[in-house]
């Protein structure tokens, strides 16, 4: 049920948000320099509380979770048909032959808001991170179980650094599953989808 409603609110908020880019794209400027408006690149996005955190990894109340969601990209997001579709990542991800490890490789124009590249060791450094008990991560239990080691890095047994994902090269994250995953469930998704 609670899906269901994450996608109603997510159409809504991205109707909302590509109903604001045409219609701000119709708009005529009346500047007359040759340097771009600053403003021309920027949405503006209002939330009904105070955003409390900025970071996927301590983000809990709704406000900072729907803000993250509409101001960053996950390796996966969802069309507006529900679909899931390649985000960050340039296509699906390989595997290999038993299902416990996945290989996604990034778009080249992946860029962060100040134009540098998004790098797969942007994505190593927020799971690790995130499984880190010393980060203080409320949702570190998503990878409990389901990526290599982090049960016992959550358990304090091993260190961050241990967690089953690794930058292969600048473009490609290798990702190790405890158990092999026919399929990639909404639940192992969740992971995919933020970093």
């Amino acid at each position: 049920m609670k899906l269901k409603s994450w996608k109603k609110k997510g159409t809504l908020v991205t109707s909302v948000v590509l109903t604001a880019v045409i219609l701000g794209a119709c708009g005529s400027s009346g500047a007359k320099d040759d340097k771009k408006s600053e403003t021309a690149s920027k949405i503006k996005l209002s939330a009904q509380t105070n955003i409390s955190y900025m970071d996927s990894r301590l983000a809990t109340d709704e406000s900072s979770i729907q803000t993250l969601n509409q101001t960053n990209e996950g390796l996966y997001t969802y069309d507006l048909e529900g679909k899931l579709i390649p985000a960050a990542a340039k296509e699906k991800a390989q595997t290999n032959k038993d299902k416990t490890v996945y290989t996604f490789t990034l778009r080249d124009d992946a860029k962060w808001s100040n134009d540098k590249p998004v790098t797969a060791e942007d994505f190593v450094y927020a799971w690790k991170s995130a499984v880190d008990p010393k980060t203080g991560s409320q949702y570190s239990y998503l990878y409990d179980g389901v990526v290599k080691n982090a049960t016992a890095i959550l358990g304090g047994k091993k260190d961050p650094k241990e967690l089953g994902i690794k930058a292969v090269d600048d473009k490609k994250i290798e990702v190790t599953l405890e158990k092999p995953v026919l399929t990639l469930s909404h639940y192992l998704l969740s992971l995919f989808s933020s970093h």
